[in-house]
């Protein structure tokens, strides 16, 4: 039975064992060695791959627990090392999906047409109602003294002036019209659509007025401007039409919802089939369903929407595998973190651990030795190594 042990090394029985039956030696026979790390050890989970490199799930367990498994030829067993002070870094990962079979003959709804208008609808104006606003305080100023003003400047609020603003002393008014604009500002409100604006009316006497012919009015819940209600624009009478035909459609199952791609489609209408075989004749497609639709109406005949059957196929797409990307670290200069050529000092998924997984290198002079003592457990072991991660891992 083949064993082979990465990034620290083990026996058939070291799910029994635990990690105190295993120790590393260190060898210093070469200058160009890596500093042996502190705290340098097994801990966390060990774990069982089979001979194509998946892992075992249930044979994870702690170093120093027991789990029973039942060991392959091929099988790898693989311990975690740990150590004080090490950058500890994640990689981008997402996890693979089932293949999806094949779904035929999903019929689109009413969502993705326009439904038949039998009658032609004629246009209305509907009627028009008065639009009523408190103005606040406004502020008026004279030309002249009232009886010989002849014009006449009319403030809201702040800053705002009204337009047409007219002065008539003989019948002791001030007039102005206020802008679909100048209502937005004053009122803070959105103008209805279809806004006319009505002539103000202002009440004013020559006692009103300062010596700078000026005064100011409060003016409230007064008309400013009329706006249409009920109005509608004609419609044409018309066959009902296919819009669209989705490319993609989100299929529900359970509480997951999966986007799926549409690969073909096919129309029934009048007594004929049309498809299209792939999204790019889904146009002509639709098209073809329109023009039939059109000539039923023009014919007399029900053109709406429950006249017609679209449907689309779902193609079938492969499963995929985990992904797993490149780990983020790539080197520490002068303490700092270098993460694609660039230096960084607070990048969260590069962190140095206090104690943590040994990120640093494996020295081709560091060994491993098995020192439990019970008999024949190292003749089931092929070989035991101390293992450095790829990126893969």
């Amino acid at each position: 039975m083949k064993k082979v042990l990465s990034v620290a090394m083990a026996s058939a029985m070291v799910l029994g064992m635990g990690a105190n039956a295993f120790a590393i030696e260190y060898s210093t026979g070469s200058k160009d060695t890596a500093a042996w790390p502190k705290n340098f050890g097994f801990e966390g989970e060990l774990f069982v791959t089979d001979k194509n490199g998946d892992l075992i799930e249930e044979s994870t367990t702690l170093l120093n627990d027991s789990e029973a498994v039942d060991f392959e030829p091929g099988d790898v067993i693989w311990m975690p090392l740990y150590a004080d002070n090490q950058y500890q870094y994640k990689a981008d990962y997402s996890k693979g999906e089932s293949e999806k079979a094949e779904v035929n003959n999903i019929k689109l709804g009413a969502d993705y047409f326009t439904e038949c208008v039998e009658e032609t609808q004629l246009p209305s104006v509907g009627t028009r109602e008065d639009l009523k606003a408190d103005l606040g305080t406004i502020r008026i100023k004279l030309d002249n003294a009232f009886a010989a003003a002849t014009k006449a400047t009319v403030t809201l609020g702040s800053n705002t002036t009204a337009t047409n603003p007219s002065v008539d002393p003989t019948n002791n008014k001030v007039t102005f019209d206020l802008t679909q604009t100048a209502y937005e500002t004053v009122t803070n409100k959105k103008a209805p659509t279809g806004y006319k604006e009505e002539t103000v009316t202002v009440t004013v006497t020559a006692t009103d007025f300062d010596a700078n012919n000026e005064t100011t009015v409060l003016l409230k819940d007064v008309k400013v401007a009329t706006y249409p209600v009920n109005a509608v624009n004609g419609i044409d009478a018309a066959a009902a039409h296919l819009n669209e035909i989705p490319t993609e459609i989100e299929v529900v199952g359970g509480s997951k919802t999966t986007t799926r791609k549409v690969d073909s489609a096919k129309a029934v209408v009048n007594g004929k089939t049309f498809t299209a075989t792939k999204p790019a004749y889904f146009a002509d497609l639709i098209k073809k369903v329109n023009d039939e639709l059109d000539a039923m109406f023009v014919a007399g005949k029900s053109a709406k929407i429950k006249d017609v059957v679209v449907t689309v196929n779902l193609a079938k797409e492969a499963g995929t595998s985990d992904y797993i990307g490149k780990p983020g670290i790539v080197e520490v200069v002068d303490g700092k973190i270098v993460v694609d050529g660039k230096l960084t000092t607070d990048d969260v998924d590069n962190l140095l651990a206090d104690h943590g997984l040994y990120t640093g290198n494996i020295d081709k002079n560091w060994s491993i030795n098995l020192l439990e003592e019970t008999k024949g457990v190292a003749e089931l072991i092929e070989k035991a190594e101390l293992y450095k991660a790829t990126a893969r891992d």
